[in-house]
């Protein structure tokens, strides 16, 4: 995947929260639009806390099927950005 940035550098977002952030991005292989959920630097600090909830989230926005929730295409763990969900 490749994360967006503005012009300085900065990784551009579709939103943040209190324990996360949502990443613009595209597919590297087809450059579809995605989207990457991230949890905030604080909230990695136990990874396998993390892991655990980022996962849970994943399964259950998986079991979702509305027009209003994106799709989930991966879970996974990145050394510099922890567990995330790519929908």
């Amino acid at each position: 995947y490749h994360i967006e940035r503005d012009a300085t550098g900065a990784e551009k977002e579709y939103g943040h929260g209190g324990s996360a952030r949502v990443l613009k991005a595209s597919e590297t292989f087809f450059g579809r639009p995605v989207a990457i959920k991230v949890f905030h630097p604080t909230e990695r600090a136990d990874p396998h806390s993390a892991i655990a909830r980022m996962w849970a989230e994943a399964q259950f926005l998986a079991s979702l099927q509305d027009q209003s929730v994106p799709a989930v295409h991966q879970f996974g763990s990145d050394p510099e950005y922890g567990p995330f969900i790519v929908m």
